[in-house]
């Protein structure tokens, strides 16, 4: 029996070509190994009904190349004829979704890896696939302080900015102050007392501290634990910077409604534990 031979889905007519006997994981690992087959569910699943003239220009590939893997998928149960045209089985549909949702969830990870090396276990708790849109910003040679260098730009033009640190920094500092005192922004940060000491104490972070304070704008709060990471939501824009030690390795920025929305809630749990600080 050929794959135009089998019996007719009952939704499209078109035929099924499913063969109930073949391993959902072998179908899957057939699939995988193939980027040609990936590209072709996809461009199937997207379009629904393509020739194989349509295929071929879609793919760039030879007349070989698309024959010989159409003629597998079919024999497989995942891709079926409607005349000329090839159409992809429910089976091939369900498996084109989630391999390539799958592939999409893998590229993510890879992409924020640099990131997620250096945050404590359990410590983020929102899933990855909400940063699929996201920047990852890591020091690079030359450039040892990027992550930094783009949490300043971003305060430099806030109108309001809300988070925790377990580190700091006075550029950051100096950029913040301007916008509160200059600019009228509003600010609000969750610090850990190390972090409290350093901004009400050191003497190069006390004055612009005292000055920000006084305008009646910008709120400390001290939490009396460990933060995992630094947290910035600043106007539409989420900041997370994690470190080593007070070392900081790398940043992840997302517009995503979301993750803002996770990125406020988690800092109001801190705020919540946490102490209001006055000069």
């Amino acid at each position: 029996m050929t794959a135009t031979d089998r019996d007719p889905d009952p939704d499209t007519g078109a035929s099924t070509g499913v063969d109930t006997d073949v391993d959902a994981l072998d179908r899957i690992e057939f699939v995988a190994r193939s980027p040609a087959r990936v590209r072709m569910l996809a461009a199937l699943r997207d379009a629904e009904r393509l020739t194989r003239t349509d295929l071929r220009a879609r793919l760039e590939a030879s007349r070989t190349t698309v024959g010989r893997n159409l003629e597998a998928l079919c024999e497989r149960g995942l891709v079926a004829t409607v005349g000329t045209d090839y159409t992809l089985t429910r089976a091939g549909e369900l498996i084109a979704t989630d391999l390539l949702d799958l592939a999409g969830t893998i590229e993510i990870a890879r992409k924020l890896e640099p990131f997620l090396r250096w945050v404590p276990d359990g410590a983020l708790d929102i899933d990855l696939r909400e940063f699929a849109d996201a920047e990852v910003i890591v020091a690079k040679p030359g450039d040892p302080w990027a992550m930094i260098n783009q949490h300043v730009q971003c305060l430099k033009t806030m109108d309001r900015c809300q988070g925790f640190l377990p580190f700091t920094g006075l550029h950051a500092q100096e950029a913040a102050h301007e916008q509160v005192t200059d600019h009228g922004a509003r600010s609000e940060l969750v610090l850990t007392p190390e972090i409290a000491d350093v901004h009400f104490s050191d003497p190069n972070y006390a004055p612009l501290t005292e000055e920000i304070v006084e305008t009646g704008r910008f709120e400390y709060f001290v939490y009396d634990g460990d933060l995992p990471y630094a947290l910035a939501v600043i106007d539409d824009v989420v900041q997370i910077v994690v470190a080593d030690g007070d070392q900081p390795r790398a940043m992840v920025e997302s517009e995503s409604a979301t993750v803002r929305e996770w990125a406020e809630e988690k800092y109001e749990s801190y705020k919540r534990r946490s102490e209001p600080i006055s000069m």
